[in-house]
């Protein structure tokens, strides 16, 4: 009998983590050492443009890189800890340090050239203008 509860204890550690990888707001699980977490972020679109707003206090301006294809806008970049040199042992660990990364897919194709990023308390904002609808012309012969 105790089998079937060893597997169900393995199946409960499963689930957890899976629902730890899916959640972004996963404040009480350490980082193993090359996970990537996911930083939050807000997107919202108007009838011209789309805006993502993601939550980056704390990582150094240098570390970040964006790049943008027709619907997918990817953003990667690192906080650095600043306590990993001091030794001693965490009481309570609920901020992530390391490498992160977003991939958004946009509710809509943008231009590549005329993007807008602004850096500023923690937040980054990056603005894409919607793709122009270009009108082909097709002569008649």
């Amino acid at each position: 009998m105790a089998d079937i509860f060893d597997e169900i204890k393995k199946m409960q550690e499963e689930m957890e983590i899976l629902f730890r990888e899916m959640s972004h707001f996963e404040h009480s699980y350490a980082l193993e050492e090359n996970q990537i977490y996911h930083p939050p972020m807000n997107v919202y679109y108007n009838k011209k443009d789309v805006v993502v707003i993601l939550e980056l206090a704390g990582v150094d301006r240098d570390s970040l890189s964006v790049d943008i294809s027709e619907k997918l806008l990817v953003v990667k970049g690192e906080r650095k800890d600043p306590s990993r040199e001091s030794s001693g042992n965490y009481y309570t660990l609920e901020i992530y340090f390391g490498k992160f990364e977003r991939w958004i897919h946009l509710p809509f194709a943008v231009e590549k050239d005329g993007i807008q990023i602004e850096f500023d308390n923690g937040l980054i904002k990056i603005t894409l203008q919607r793709k122009k609808k270009r009108e082909k012309i097709i002569p008649i012969e």
